[in-house]
């Protein structure tokens, strides 16, 4: 019998050996004594139980498909298709333009994109996707060749994280700023978001509320001030036109007494002749 065998040593800690029990047996077919023939593989165990916990770690948390060197899809983890809306049986075989703007397939970019993985380069960063039914979905990702011993790559791993939430809220966000420098106040960020996004949409909300209060109050204020302003004007044309009343009235009083004084001086001098 061979295999791989859990054993513990005098501490009580576990050692895997690699093991081959060999019976021997006497010419009548009598077994004698087993022979064992064992190699310590004990650290090896240890980092294939490591590489398993990396890769059962990063299958919970990202999204993962794998690729030939050509795009061709061969597997992809739950979490992928939970992002992109399909079942396995309608991505496998397929290739991975089918997950790309048609603008983009058939573009020089797209090409050198997948030359360049087939050459062993390592592509990151952040890209818009199709999903199921043509929904946008914003993935932030790493395309990676595994290279076999002969240095060629034979296969394309992407790890992805969905961003589509909070690219949709950076968006939102920007389209209620632009909106704000144009002078527009009705613009409101109306979506639900997740985490710290949701915070900053509610803090982006209030402030241009505020913004929007503050500037019908000023509004308000320069109506009141023009308002005031009409009444001091007209205030003033009125006094104004007293004044040139009663400067017209004083004129005629004046040219009166000027009249009266003649006419007094006139008689004065009657008397003297008579």
């Amino acid at each position: 019998e061979s295999g791989e065998f859990l054993r513990y040593d005098s501490r009580g800690e576990e050692v895997w050996i690699q093991g081959s029990y060999n019976p021997v047996v006497t010419s009548n077919g009598k077994v004698t004594r087993v022979i064992k023939y064992a190699t310590d593989i004990t650290e090896e165990k240890r980092k294939n139980a490591y590489f398993s916990g990396q890769i059962k770690a990063i299958n919970q948390s990202q999204a993962v498909i794998e690729f030939d060197p050509t795009g061709k899809i061969l597997e992809a983890n739950d979490n992928f298709l939970n992002t992109m809306g399909y079942t396995l049986g309608e991505i496998q075989g397929k290739h991975h333009s089918m997950f790309v703007d048609p603008s983009l397939r058939s573009s020089n970019e797209y090409r050198l994109f997948w030359e360049q993985l087939a050459d062993g380069q390592f592509q990151t960063g952040e890209y818009h996707r199709i999903g199921n039914g043509g929904k946008d979905v914003w993935i932030q990702a790493t395309y990676s060749p595994i290279i076999d011993d002969n240095g060629k790559v034979f296969r394309v791993v992407k790890y992805a994280t969905d961003i589509t939430g909070r690219k949709m809220a950076v968006n939102d966000i920007c389209e209620v700023m632009l909106a704000l420098s144009k002078g527009s106040l009705t613009s409101r960020l109306e979506r639900e978001y997740e985490g710290e996004f949701e915070q900053l949409a509610q803090s982006v909300n209030d402030f241009v509320a505020n913004l929007s209060s503050i500037i019908h109050e000023i509004r308000s204020g320069s109506e009141t001030i023009n308002n005031a302003s009409a009444e001091i004007a007209k205030g003033n044309a009125d006094l104004s036109s007293r004044t040139e009343q009663q400067a017209s009235s004083l004129e005629e009083t004046a040219s009166s007494m000027e009249e009266i004084t003649s006419t007094v001086q006139l008689n004065a001098d009657n008397a003297k002749q008579a």
